[in-house]
């Protein structure tokens, strides 16, 4: 199993002639539950884009393993913490303090506290991720927000040898973390492949009004 970051995946989808009406309707309906559950949150709900620009990104890797999604999380943790930092290649069960984020009775980090595999970042700014009922019919029952996801990615990139410019990945710099073949030698590596990811994601989720689906 992997993680797939989409992004203007419904103006996508639409630019598939094969699709039918009821196919293009079930899939517009996700977006319609997502609108109508942040509305009912008090949030200005979110209208997902039928037709965007082509959005590209520098990443060679498509799909991500979870354990890559785990290690970024566990690298912000420690940067937030303030804890001396060391890259492990496995037994993420046993490090306590990604343990204790995970227990947290309080849900604040929107690249932490989230799905795996399912769920949305919207183009909003608020403080919390969100979390559905069953009966809400939102897609993975977790909903975040790209600005405090990008925030957060901004505030670990420093311990991931990642240099930014004002919050602002250099085009040259997002070619080289981008390559597998170098970032393969790094022991960042994987970290820095999917931080890159979720940054471009979340740079184009508050460009485009485009929410980021993980699948």
């Amino acid at each position: 199993m992997s993680l797939e970051i989409q992004i203007a995946d419904l103006a996508i989808f639409l630019t598939d002639s094969d699709a039918d009406a009821e196919e293009i309707d079930e899939f517009k309906q996700v977006y319609r539950d997502l609108d109508r559950f942040l509305k009912a949150r008090g949030l200005p709900g979110h209208v997902e884009p039928e037709t965007l620009p082509p959005l590209e990104s520098n990443c060679d890797v498509g799909n991500f393993s979870y354990r890559s999604l785990h290690h970024l999380r566990r690298a912000y943790v420690y940067q937030r913490k303030n804890l001396k930092f060391f890259p492990v290649a496995d037994a993420l069960d046993d490090d306590p303090v990604l343990k204790d984020e995970y227990e947290s009775p309080t849900f604040t980090s929107h690249l932490v506290h989230f799905s795996d595999c399912e769920g949305f970042y919207v183009p909003l700014d608020f403080a919390e991720p969100l979390y559905a009922d069953d009966d809400e019919n939102v897609l993975g029952g977790g909903v975040g927000s790209s600005p405090r996801l990008r925030a957060e990615l901004v505030m670990v990139a420093p311990l991931l040898e990642i240099p930014l410019v004002d919050g602002r990945l250099a085009p040259e710099v997002a070619v080289e973390i981008g390559n597998f073949e170098r970032q393969s030698a790094h022991p960042l590596g994987s970290e820095r492949m999917i931080w890159l990811a979720l940054y471009e994601s979340a740079c184009q989720s508050i460009q485009f009004a485009s929410a980021i689906r993980f699948s």
